[in-house]
C-alpha cells in the first residue's frame, strides 16, 4: 500500500497509516545487503544498547559564585551555606528544581535542597564557625551598629531590623554594609532620611534604598510628613478653612 496518492487531513491520521506499514517495511530485504532492517537491528544495534536509566534525566543549570563574608552563596535571591573555611573562594554551583550542589575544584563541599521562595536561606549548622567568628573578616553586629549610629537613630534601627529578619544576624551583614556604604556617595544625612522612610514602608532591599537615594524620593515623604504635622498647622498666621466659610 502506497500513501503518495492519499490525502490526509490531520497528522494523527497519517501516523496511523504509516504505523500499519512499518512491519512490512522493516521486514523487507535490502537488495545490496541481503538482509532486512529488522535483522540488521538485532545483529548490530541491539547488542550495543544499554538498559534505560532507573530515573528520569534531571535538568541542571550551572553558575559560578564567590562565597560571601557570611559563608553563603547567593542563588536566585536565596542563600546557601558552605563550610566557613571557604570564605572568599570562587565555587561552582550546579542546581536543579530539587537540589543545589556547591563544589570547589571538582569536589562537592555543600549540598542543599533547592529553595523556591526568594530571600530565604538554607544554613547548615556544621557550616557555621564557632561563635560566628570569621577567619578572614572582623564584621559583627556591634561594629555595624556603631557605624550606623554615627549617621542617626533611623539608620541604626534599620540595620537592627535587617539583621533580625534574617536566619542569623550574619546573613544581614552583606546588606547592612552595602547600605551603610551609600553614605560615602550620598552623604550621611541623606541615608538617615532614607532609613526613616525605609522603616516606615518596611523596605529592607538594598536596591530599593539605593533607588530612593539616587532619585531623592525620600524627600517626598519628608514633605508629606511636614504637611501633615499638626504642630505646624496650629499657628496664629494660619486661618484654616473655617475662615473662608464665613
Amino acid at each position: 500500500m502506497r500513501l503518495r496518492h492519499h490525502t490526509f487531513f490531520c497528522v494523527d491520521e497519517l501516523n496511523e497509516q504509516i504505523g500499519s506499514l512499518l512491519d512490512a517495511y522493516n521486514d523487507k530485504v535490502i537488495k545490496r545487503l541481503g538482509k532486512s532492517r529488522k535483522e540488521l537491528f538485532f545483529e548490530l544495534d541491539k547488542p550495543m544498547l544499554h538498559p534505560l536509566r532507573a530515573n528520569n534525566y534531571i535538568y541542571r543549570e550551572f553558575k559560578c559564585s564567590t562565597v560571601g563574608i557570611d559563608y553563603h552563596v547567593e542563588l536566585e535571591g536565596s542563600g546557601y551555606s558552605v563550610p566557613y573555611k571557604y570564605l572568599g573562594s570562587k565555587v561552582d554551583i550546579s542546581y536543579s528544581d530539587n537540589a543545589v550542589l556547591i563544589s570547589l575544584d571538582g569536589e562537592i563541599i555543600a549540598h542543599h535542597p533547592k529553595l523556591h521562595q526568594r530571600y530565604h536561606d538554607s544554613t547548615l549548622v556544621e557550616h557555621m564557625p564557632p561563635n560566628h567568628q570569621y577567619q578572614y573578616e572582623k564584621w559583627n553586629p556591634k561594629r555595624i551598629l556603631t557605624w550606623a549610629n554615627s549617621m542617626g537613630v533611623h539608620t541604626t534601627a534599620l540595620m537592627e531590623s535587617i539583621m533580625e529578619k534574617r536566619s542569623h544576624p550574619t546573613r544581614g551583614y552583606k546588606s547592612c554594609i552595602a547600605i551603610l556604604s551609600f553614605s560615602k556617595t550620598y552623604g550621611s544625612d541623606a541615608l538617615e532620611m532614607t532609613a526613616k522612610v525605609a522603616l516606615k514602608i518596611k523596605s529592607h532591599k538594598v536596591a530599593s534604598i539605593e533607588s530612593m537615594l539616587k532619585t531623592k524620593s525620600y524627600l517626598q515623604y519628608q514633605e508629606a510628613d511636614y504637611a501633615n504635622n499638626s504642630c505646624m498647622n496650629e499657628h496664629d498666621n494660619i486661618r484654616g478653612s473655617d475662615y473662608y466659610a464665613q
